[in-house]
């Protein structure tokens, strides 16, 4: 029977960046952006029938609180309380 999982330490992390971190930026279909954030919010358009998306990869290593991989994908970008937000889908480790 495997063991439980460790407990992670608690709030706030400090999570330092081993030597890879990659982002990248993309336009968005409006449509593909609408299949992954809710109907509530509104998503802002960069040019007409597209949003601002992107990906973002980084290792954390020595000097972390923890060390992992990690993957975040951010959809689009949506208004929240009248503010530009990154509604990030997908989240990685």
């Amino acid at each position: 029977m495997p063991g439980r999982p460790p407990t992670p330490p608690p709030f706030p992390w400090t999570l330092r960046i081993a030597g890879t971190a990659l982002a990248s930026v993309h336009t968005v279909p409006l449509a593909a952006a609408r299949r992954l954030i809710p109907s509530g919010f509104r998503i802002l358009r960069v040019w007409p029938g597209r949003t601002i998306g992107g990906l973002f990869f980084a290792r954390y290593g020595p000097g972390s609180e923890l060390e992992y991989h990690e993957l975040v994908v951010c959809a689009g970008v949506v208004l929240y309380r009248r503010r530009p937000c990154a509604w990030i889908s997908h989240v990685y480790v």
